[in-house]
């Protein structure tokens, strides 16, 4: 964070402000970020943003304060050093909740079904898609992508869970969540992708191209893309009996195995 004052000058008396201004992805909250997902898909003009940023009103902005706290915020341009948290926990109007930090909570079947959708999105830049990637990422609490194991052996249990039916959460999303929300998530996930490439490098390898910039809407973006199919059945082998272990695997220790094996494979060719 860097600490901005501003000194505004009266015909009785100077008044001092101050404000915190993020220099990285990881400082915002989730204000923050909602607002320039916001200026991003409605072209907010600048003095209208660094407004609502500081707090400090538009009409009394300098073109030179609002360049300054604009070149504070060139992380913007760029989202290759990634982050490992969700900033909208729960979706607005709704009880869809977003996994927790480093995806805590999430299955690597789950992960599996909205990685999938996200590439399908980047290719069709389809909003449908779009909506489907959201509505898959986003789940109630008692929604899971394959059941507990004390939920099949049981028919009581303190807290059931239901599997996510295909397009469940879609309509919600499509009816009460704003576009520039929904284009929100969308950016997080490009910022969870490439914290994966740094985590997991030999399953999230890094696109090597130059284009690393967050693109207005378009969807137009560089970010790893992995066959999970394939992975999975490699993952699984002949352990076929087993499958619903993996699937019910929590994400990150699938990615943290599977890792391992693709970085001892490759030292072994060469």
């Amino acid at each position: 964070m860097k600490r901005v004052e501003i000194y505004e000058k009266g015909l009785l008396r100077s008044r001092m402000w101050f404000c915190d201004v993020p220099e990285r992805w990881g400082e915002l909250n989730e204000e923050q970020f909602l607002l320039i997902a916001k200026s991003m898909c409605n072209n907010i003009a600048d003095e209208d943003f660094v407004s609502n940023l500081t707090g400090f009103p538009a009409g009394r902005l300098t073109g030179y304060f609002i360049y300054k706290i604009i070149e504070c915020m060139q992380f913007l341009y760029s989202c290759n050093t990634g982050i490992d948290k969700f900033f909208i926990e729960r979706l607005p109007d709704t009880k869809l909740y977003a996994p927790g930090y480093r995806l805590k909570g999430m299955t690597f079947e789950h992960f599996m079904h909205v990685d999938t959708l996200f590439n399908k999105y980047i290719r069709n830049n389809n909003d449908t898609n779009l909506i489907m990637f959201v509505a898959n990422l986003y789940i109630r609490h008692d929604q899971c992508f394959v059941l507990p194991v004390y939920e099949k052996k049981s028919l009581f249990s303190f807290r059931k869970m239901k599997l996510l039916k295909p397009g469940e959460n879609a309509k919600i999303i499509s009816k009460r969540v704003d576009k520039y929300v929904i284009y929100a998530v969308f950016l997080n996930y490009i910022l969870i992708k490439h914290w994966l490439s740094k985590s997991f490098p030999y399953l999230f390898p890094e696109d090597t191209g130059d284009d690393r910039t967050v693109h207005k809407v378009s969807g137009k973006v560089k970010v790893p893309s992995t066959r999970w199919l394939d992975i999975f059945d490699s993952f699984v082998g002949d352990d076929v009996a087993q499958m619903d272990v993996y699937r019910r695997m929590p994400a990150t220790t699938a990615f943290r195995i599977l890792n391992k094996r693709i970085r001892e494979s490759q030292k072994k060719r060469v």
